[in-house]
Order: structure tokens, then C-alpha cells, then sequence
């Protein structure tokens, strides 16, 4: 498990990240949830939670054999607040906690979660 890990990525297009266990290991048994907030410790809902049920544009954690792999379709990365000027990146901060079948949790993986504009509309 690791933390500081910065996810950059532009908003015009979905984004995929798979984490891959080390030999011995899966993740097949596991749930997983994704928050990204303002800033660490943020009070209220979450700008962006995503979680094994797709929402309704399809952001969702899977299980592929061993591996988790997290989408966020880019219709959810559209929903997330705008830098001022626009064509400047906004950071946010994001987490992933996974709990095992005994509700034991803890965190895969955090760090900055910097959007950017992209180019292509």
C-alpha cells in the first residue's frame, strides 16, 4: 500500500488506473471506494465517490483476475469544479480504501488529484 501518488489527468476524456497486487495477492475478495475532495479533510459529500456500483455515467472500480482496476468516465470528471482561469489545472485530493470480507478497511493508495482542461471538445 501507497500514498502520495498524484493521478493528472485532463477532464475531456475517461480516465483508467489498474492496480495490480504483488505475487500472492488479490483483490478479488475486496471492495473498493474512490473520494476526492477539496482538500484533506473536507466536511460533507465528496466532489467525486466512486465505488464498485457504476454511477450513472459508469465510473466504477472492477475486478479483473487479480487486479483492481478503477474508470471514471469523463462525463463524472466533468462534474468537478473549474480552475480561475479555466486553462489552469486544479488540484484536488483523492483516496482509495479497500475492506476485505470481514469489514476490515484500509487505504490502497492517496495523493493529489490535479484536472486539467485538455484541448479536444
Amino acid at each position: 500500500m501507497c500514498c502520495g501518488v498524484k493521478i493528472e489527468e485532463p477532464r475531456n476524456a475517461d480516465l483508467r488506473r489498474t492496480y495490480t497486487p504483488n505475487e500472492g495477492f488479490s483483490f478479488s475478495t475486496f471492495s473498493a471506494q474512490m473520494q476526492v475532495r477539496l482538500y484533506e479533510g473536507a466536511p460533507g459529500s465528496p466532489l467525486l465517490n466512486v465505488t464498485m456500483s457504476a454511477t450513472p455515467n459508469g465510473s466504477r472500480f472492477d475486478i479483473v483476475g487479480s487486479s483492481l482496476v478503477l474508470t471514471i468516465d469523463r462525463q463524472d470528471l466533468e462534474t468537478l469544479p473549474v480552475a480561475d482561469p479555466i486553462s489552469d489545472p486544479i488540484a484536488f485530493v483523492y483516496d482509495i480504501i479497500i475492506t476485505d470480507l470481514t469489514g476490515f478497511s484500509s487505504r490502497l493508495v492517496s495523493g493529489p488529484f490535479i484536472m486539467l482542461e485538455g484541448v479536444s471538445r
